[in-house]
Order: C-alpha cells, then sequence, then structure tokens
C-alpha cells in the first residue's frame, strides 16, 4: 500500500548550482488542514513522515554565512 503521507521534492538551478529539497506531504485524511494540523500559536514540524532535507551542489551564502555543499 502507497504511504498515507506521500514524499515529494523540487529542484531548481539557481546560477549554476542545483537546489533539491525532499519532505513529505501530510495526507488530510478528513482532517481540517488549520484547526487539526497546523493550530495557532504551537510549534508544528515540516515533513509527515521524514525529516525534511535540502541539498546544494555547490557552496552557498545565505545571510552572509557560507553554506558547504552537501545535504543538510
Amino acid at each position: 500500500m502507497p504511504q498515507q503521507s506521500l514524499p515529494a521534492s523540487i529542484k531548481q538551478t539557481i546560477g549554476f548550482t542545483e537546489v533539491l529539497i525532499e519532505y513529505s506531504r501530510p495526507g488530510l485524511r478528513g482532517r481540517d488542514m488549520y484547526k487539526d494540523l497546523t493550530p495557532v500559536g504551537k510549534v508544528w514540524r515540516t515533513g509527515a513522515n521524514l525529516s525534511t532535507k535540502i541539498s546544494f551542489s555547490d557552496a552557498v551564502i545565505i545571510d552572509k554565512e557560507v553554506i558547504p555543499k552537501g545535504t543538510y
């Protein structure tokens, strides 16, 4: 049987650097997105089954900090 929360990804080339984001999308299964899954004022995690990952093919600079190429 397929997982109820399906994996998804997006890949984008920015300049010469490939950026890949992999995540799991929560399946609503009759629940209300804003009342049941993301209540206002509560901390909630991204990813339904697995942790969200971001990958860079080259080193990048984010807010003046150099992030080496790799997966985080």
